[in-house]
């Protein structure tokens, strides 16, 4: 198995475009189905995600050379029948997130392999790959020893923070963050130490997260303008708090005297959500969609099947606590 880079992130791959054509699958099948990915069956482009907990399998000789380079994300698992290949282009590379893996029918010859500009990257005898690792080229500008977010604890704040190994001609980093993993917008830029052959550790912050996922991706700048991408990481900020109840407690009324309960989403929220209430037993006493795109705020009524007693309001974004007297 020629250059397995374990435990290295690498992202200096000499990728030099954007990673703005995606396709993610969303549920397990044959590579080659396009009702398994939510941008069709993968071709040329950017970058191919295959999530976590989620089998894509590979039943004949996928041949991508001719494409620009690729970036295959596998979280969950890409899975090789007897005999398949998968051949990539020049400057392409496959990561293997923590918890993804590669794997096989068996492991007793090499007829499965994955290529990358006409070099073998993995064949069947070298058994199962387990993240986090990257197969690719080497000849690398960046190596990136680890990138983390992190949300701070009772705070609107996520930590950025990365570690590289090695750096040449590094001008700088650019901290972009995307709602869905497809569109991307920078944040922030951080100078990088252009030559190093010292571990180095970097550190930012995003003041303003999103609501509810946020991703995140370095892109690593050469002082020749090349850049290349890093992995991505996400965090998830879903707290109670965030969904404001008033008035709570809230009084019930009868169908003569109907008392009403707000549930307020706060700025950031977006889509369709369903607004569901369930009694202490777990008992669904009411459900409800709205778009919180177009409306920030769903009125309830507390009619005669709200008895006194305490409720749990559930939504996509986030769940909060609500009292009936």
């Amino acid at each position: 198995m020629k250059n397995f880079l374990l435990l290295i992130l690498v992202i200096g791959l000499g990728i030099t475009h954007a990673f703005s054509i995606t396709t993610t699958a969303v549920t397990s099948g044959d590579w080659t189905d396009g009702g398994n990915w939510d941008n069709g069956a993968p071709g040329c482009f950017d970058s191919i995600v295959i999530p976590a907990g989620i089998q894509i399998d590979m039943t004949g000789n996928e041949n991508l050379t001719a494409c620009s380079p690729i970036v295959v994300y596998v979280a969950g698992v890409l899975y090789f029948n007897q005999g398949t290949q998968l051949n990539l282009s020049c400057g392409s590379y496959v990561y293997i997130e923590s918890g993804g893996s590669i794997q096989a029918n068996n492991y007793s010859n090499n007829g499965k392999k994955i290529d990358i500009c006409g070099d073998n990257y993995w064949k069947g005898k070298d058994g199962q790959v387990s993240g986090p690792t990257v197969l690719g080229p080497s000849g690398l500008s960046i190596e990136l020893l680890n990138f983390t977010a992190n949300l701070r604890q009772n705070e609107r704040v996520v930590d950025l923070n990365w570690v590289t190994v090695s750096e040449a001609d590094n001008d700088y980093f650019t901290v972009e963050r995307s709602a869905d993993g497809l569109n991307w917008e920078a944040i922030s830029t951080v100078d990088g130490a252009g030559t190093s052959s010292v571990e180095l550790l970097y550190a930012d912050i995003d003041p303003n997260p999103q609501f509810g996922v946020s991703y995140y991706r370095l892109k690593q700048t050469d002082f020749n303008g090349n850049y290349t991408y890093s992995p991505i990481v996400s965090i998830e900020m879903y707290a109670e708090n965030q969904i404001l109840i008033y008035p709570n407690p809230a009084e019930n009324g009868t169908t003569i005297n109907l008392k009403y309960v707000v549930v307020n989403f706060p700025e950031g929220f977006s889509g369709d959500t369903d607004v569901s209430i369930f009694s202490v037993d777990g008992k669904l006493i009411h459900k409800e969609w709205i778009n919180v795109t177009e409306t920030k705020q769903s009125l309830i009524k507390l009619d005669e099947k709200f008895s006194s007693g305490f409720y749990t309001i559930h939504t996509k974004f986030a769940n909060t606590k609500l009292v009936v007297k």
